[in-house]
């Protein structure tokens, strides 16, 4: 350690220039570099009251027929969804098609346009079911602005895309009741099947409501929400880029490093050029 010591001591100079290079790179860098500030938004599941206008679509009405053959009302049978293949709306559901959305390329291309999409970043929370969205931006204005566009587009876009899915299931039922019902007023099923025609009139009747219920449902994408923003994108005065007392730490300790380094360096062709 005596040894040690003495050819610092020897070449401190250069050992400290070094030093005080490697420390004065690192402040030139930060002095330049323009800071990145990351602004983030958390978003948890809707309430189901968030989505009751997307419920509307859920049940199907079917007729309850008395012994007497009348009509007297209607009870809830299988969901519509589930019938034709798709999942059941749940606040759950619509919170994990938003979050699959938010990861669509489709659907960033369009909020940023095809030829710059932009970087996004979607990560869970642990334990709980939440995300949160974030971007990274020179102007934390800038970024907190458009994390708030951008949550309320996939929104939107995703309420429609449900939306869709609902009114092509009614429109595929709607149609096989149309023929169903067509079916029931044709002669030849009267001709081939032996029941009672006031029966028939009270299929057809059932078929005509179950068709006009299906055809009065609508949705109103303006009282709709699929997310709830549990903290909105705000801009932060700290910047997450670059990090400033990570690099002045490492920029020392290099700096001491390649000082020592360079004492023993010089110490050693200092006695190789008295060797020669």
């Amino acid at each position: 350690m005596i040894d040690f010591f003495r050819v610092l001591a020897r070449h401190k100079l250069i050992a400290f220039g070094v030093f005080l290079f490697v420390v004065a790179l690192a402040i030139g860098y930060l002095s330049v570099k323009e800071p990145v500030y990351t602004v983030s938004s958390r978003l948890v599941p809707p309430d189901i009251s968030d989505i009751k206008e997307l419920l509307l679509a859920e049940p199907v009405l079917w007729g309850m027929k008395t012994e007497d053959g009348k009509l007297v009302g209607y009870t809830t049978g299988k969901s519509l969804l589930n019938k034709y293949g798709l999942e059941s709306i749940t606040p759950t559901s619509v919170f994990e098609s938003y979050v699959k959305n938010c990861n669509s390329e489709e659907a960033r291309s369009r909020f940023s346009g095809s030829n710059n999409p932009r970087s996004f970043k979607i990560s869970s929370v642990n334990n709980i079911p939440a995300i949160v969205i974030s971007l990274s931006h020179r102007d934390p204005e800038y970024a907190a602005t458009k994390v708030n566009e951008f949550v309320k587009y996939i929104e939107r876009y995703t309420a429609q895309k449900i939306t869709d899915d609902i009114e092509q299931v009614i429109e595929i039922e709607v149609k096989k009741l149309s023929r169903d019902m067509d079916a029931q007023l044709s002669s030849e099923t009267i001709d081939q099947v032996n029941i009672n025609s006031k029966d028939i009139l009270l299929d057809v009747e059932l078929l005509q409501k179950r068709i006009n219920y299906l055809n009065s449902l609508s949705v109103d994408l303006s009282n709709t929400s699929v997310v709830n923003v549990d903290s909105p994108a705000k801009p932060t005065s700290v910047p997450d880029k670059p990090n400033k007392t990570l690099i002045l730490s490492l920029s020392i300790a290099l700096g001491v490093l390649l000082g020592i380094l360079s004492a023993f360096i010089k110490e050693f062709m200092s006695k190789y050029k008295k060797q020669t």
